[in-house]
This record gives C-alpha cells, sequence and structure tokens, in this order.
C-alpha cells in the first residue's frame, strides 16, 4: 500500500456529497423548543439526568431551568408555594400537562 496525502481520491470524490449533505444539515429549520421555563410536566420515566432512579411524590412539576437536553423540576411548596428542586431530568423524559 502507498501512503497518500490526505484527503486522498476517495475522500476528495466524496466532496459534493458531503458539501450538500453538511448544507442540509446547516441550512434545516431549526425545531422550535417544545418545553419552556414555567411549563407544567410529568415524568415519562423515573430516572434522573444521570441514570439514577427517582421517586415521584407529586402528579406534577414545573419546570425551573433547561440547558440543552437537561430539565430541572420543582413543585410549589410551602404556603408562598416557593419552587422547591425534585430532579434534573433528560428533557425526552418528561411529558407537557
Amino acid at each position: 500500500m502507498v501512503p497518500e496525502a490526505c484527503p486522498g481520491p476517495y475522500l476528495i470524490s466524496k466532496l459534493d456529497y458531503i458539501i450538500e449533505k453538511s448544507n442540509e444539515i446547516i441550512n434545516s429549520p431549526k425545531e422550535e423548543p417544545k418545553f419552556e421555563i414555567g411549563d407544567k410536566v410529568k415524568p415519562l420515566k423515573l430516572i434522573n439526568y444521570n441514570g439514577t432512579p427517582l421517586v415521584q411524590y407529586d402528579e406534577t412539576y414545573i419546570i425551573i431551568e433547561i440547558n440543552g437536553d437537561r430539565v430541572v423540576l420543582g413543585v410549589p411548596r410551602g404556603p408562598k408555594g416557593i419552587l422547591e428542586i425534585w430532579a434534573a431530568m433528560n428533557i425526552n423524559d418528561i411529558e407537557k400537562i
């Protein structure tokens, strides 16, 4: 086998395809966020963001924070309804009420 300079003939032959697919991804419409802070949700899986099992104490929770695919959920407690953090979960493991 003779060493060739990178990117080599095979990769060069695929360059138009790579550019086309890259542009499709870059220019595809961005999906609107499904959830917003303050939304009332319920968990679909009782597993936190790190994979640890959770115990569900309430029927519904409120989104306190969203960071990529991670959401922090809380529940109002006390006479003033101050939000108490319950868990951080994957955004795919919750459902909007």
